[in-house]
């Protein structure tokens, strides 16, 4: 079988692109043939996947992703594969993975509280019109669509009104080994000793990337409000950090804010931390969750983005209603890094990552790509 998987820039780090990876090597392993169209491949190409360049336009988000969506068509055209999964939106798939959510939802959310000129420009951005027109024409004529937890499933149906039965959940999985509380007592250790973190100081930890949808900013505000407990925050991923450096400068927090950039690989900070806090305003079911939770990390999210369907308040982390407002996230943390058990809420933790294990997510893929080709035939 002839697989095409699309993915608009296919690297190392990242949540999704750590999904995408560990899918099609997964793929290779079962012998079938796999295609990767990609504007981008960084890092070292795989003999055993045929990649397909893209050529696309650098010049704004409009442009690029006109350009990619049009040469992903071209590819498709021209080579005559089995099965076409993307998991980017496109106009020439069979299968539709929505690892970013969907996009009409994230411009509610986004322009909910914010300023008329920032709600002004949201809505005369041509990039977001051509996302709609694009999300509107692959949500009608995709043959099946995987949403990634059942939050974003209800976003697709409520707003694009797709059929029940062609919109299926299919939860990201995480590597239980890789990720795993064992690592507490070597690497994780380790890297408290090479960044020398005291005994009794506390790590929270964020890792992402896109740091105001992913609320860096009120976190760094909550921190602040935290300078009678041992408590460091140290923040991983690709971002603007010029700008938030700038704000721990003005609140004086040098001292326990630290940036250290995407980082590769990122399991050992996992390994290191105490507490896993990620206020993100909009997010489908970020790989981050799972891998906290495999790590033994108590989680705080947002109720609204799909990590929130692996947490339970109080057992193995705890929500957020306002995922802005930093005296709400401060005094959650508060509340877990005080807890008189902290050991119970990590293996709680590592309890509710056992259910993503990669066997079980890859058994339900296979089986859909069953269904697909019985429908086919």
């Amino acid at each position: 079988m002839r697989i095409a998987i699309i993915r608009k820039r296919y690297v190392s780090h990242g949540g999704a692109e750590r999904f995408t990876g560990d899918f099609i090597n997964h793929l290779v392993a079962r012998g079938l043939e796999v295609h990767l169209i990609a504007a981008e491949w960084i890092g070292e190409k795989d003999p055993k996947i045929f990649f397909h360049p893209v050529p696309m336009l650098r010049f704004g988000s409009f442009f690029s992703t006109l350009t990619f969506t049009l040469g992903v068509s071209r590819v498709c055209r021209r080579n005559r594969f089995e099965l076409v999964q993307s998991h980017e939106r496109t106009l020439s798939h069979d299968l539709y993975r929505a690892g970013d959510g969907c996009h009409r939802e994230w411009l509610l959310r986004r322009k909910k509280g914010a300023s008329f000129f920032k709600r002004f420009s949201i809505a005369f951005n041509p990039f977001h019109w051509l996302m709609l027109w694009i999300e509107g024409r692959l949500m009608k004529h995709s043959k099946k669509i995987v949403a990634i937890s059942k939050g974003v499933r209800e976003e697709i149906l409520r707003h694009y009104g797709v059929p029940p039965e062609r919109v299926t959940v299919i939860y990201n999985s995480v590597d239980l080994e890789r990720f795993h509380p064992k690592r507490r007592e070597t690497t994780g250790r380790s890297l408290r000793v090479e960044k020398e973190i005291k005994e009794q100081e506390k790590i929270v930890l964020f890792v992402g990337s896109g740091f105001e949808r992913k609320g860096v900013g009120p976190l760094i505000e909550a921190v602040a409000r935290l300078r009678d407990l041992p408590v460091k925050l140290w923040i991983v991923g690709k971002g603007d950090i010029g700008k938030y450096q700038r704000r721990v400068d003005h609140l004086h927090l040098q001292d326990q804010v630290r940036f250290f950039g995407p980082v590769a690989p990122v399991d050992p900070f996992y390994a290191a931390a105490d507490l896993f806090v990620f206020p993100t305003l909009y997010e489908p079911f970020g790989q981050v969750h799972l891998e906290a939770l495999a790590s033994g990390l108590p989680v705080i999210t947002h109720r609204r983005c799909g990590g929130a369907e692996a947490i339970e308040c109080g057992v193995n982390g705890d929500l957020l209603d306002d995922p802005t407002d930093p005296e709400e996230i401060s005094s959650k943390i508060r509340r877990l890094i005080e807890h008189p058990d902290p050991e119970t809420l990590r293996r709680a933790a590592r309890r509710a990552a056992e259910a993503f294990h990669s066997d079980r997510i890859l058994a339900q893929w296979e089986a859909l790509y069953r269904e697909l080709d019985v429908r086919a035939g």
